[in-house]
């Protein structure tokens, strides 16, 4: 489940933009 968490990192850092 590593790629959910790369994703879920990804769009975090894009909303915190």
């Amino acid at each position: 489940m590593a790629g959910l968490g790369v994703l879920g990192l990804a769009i975090w850092r894009r909303r915190r933009s």
